[in-house]
């Protein structure tokens, strides 16, 4: 079967309009619903893998994209192919969830399965982690980080870490906090250092935070 295309607005799955879509707009109800039998019974007659939309976004994207964690699990487990699968700006699932604030254990449990989404870059050189720590999405930051604490320092395309992202932000959400945490054994520095960031933008209270994790490591 030929693919099936989705017009959606390419930074915005949720502030689509279907009645203009090509994808069968009782499936993509079911999906925007979370409902998992209508879902089952109407996803049969279609090949899942083949389905985007003109951003490259799958069926998984968008079951993410509106915290539709049952249809996420289903198609995570029917299609895995889906879960490592980037859209037209290389997003993987894990960084429409870590941009729309999505944390849940469906997310998490496609994490620990495949912690390989930890590294993917989008076209931006962005990680998960970093689009997490740009969107205030502390908690699965924190969870991110306690993965794969190295990701950590991973520059971006700017060269920004999300430990610099961190500080530019002011500690939003306390995000730096959970990041030093995980980070305080990793002795690797790539890039700007989160000094260097503190400095600035003039934030003596980081300083102080970053300063008393480095003195506790050092302790160790």
């Amino acid at each position: 079967m030929a693919s099936v295309s989705i017009n959606m607005d390419e930074n915005s799955i949720r502030g689509e309009h279907t009645e203009s879509s090509m994808i069968d707009s009782r499936l993509h109800e079911c999906v925007r619903q979370d409902n998992i039998e209508a879902f089952k019974s109407r996803v049969q007659t279609h090949l899942a893998e083949k389905l985007h939309t003109p951003a490259g976004n799958t069926l998984l994207h968008v079951a993410v994209s509106y915290g539709s964690d049952n249809i996420t699990s289903y198609l995570a487990q029917e299609f895995p192919s889906l879960i490592t699968t980037q859209n037209s700006q290389e997003d993987t699932v894990l960084h429409l969830a870590a941009r729309d604030g999505k944390d849940s254990q469906a997310i998490k449990s496609l994490v620990e399965l495949n912690p390989c989404l930890m590294r993917k870059p989008n076209t931006k050189g962005n990680t998960p982690l970093h689009d997490a720590v740009i969107n205030g999405n502390g908690e699965l930051a924190k969870f991110l980080v306690s993965i794969d604490p190295e990701v950590a320092y991973y520059n971006n395309k700017n060269g920004r870490s999300p430990l610099y992202l961190a500080v530019e932000n002011g500690n939003m959400e306390r995000i730096l906090d959970d990041l030093l945490k995980s980070v305080a054994s990793i002795t690797i520095q790539k890039g700007k250092s989160t000094f260097l960031a503190a400095i600035e933008q003039r934030k003596k209270d980081i300083l102080k935070i970053i300063d008393q994790s480095r003195v506790l490591d050092e302790k160790r």
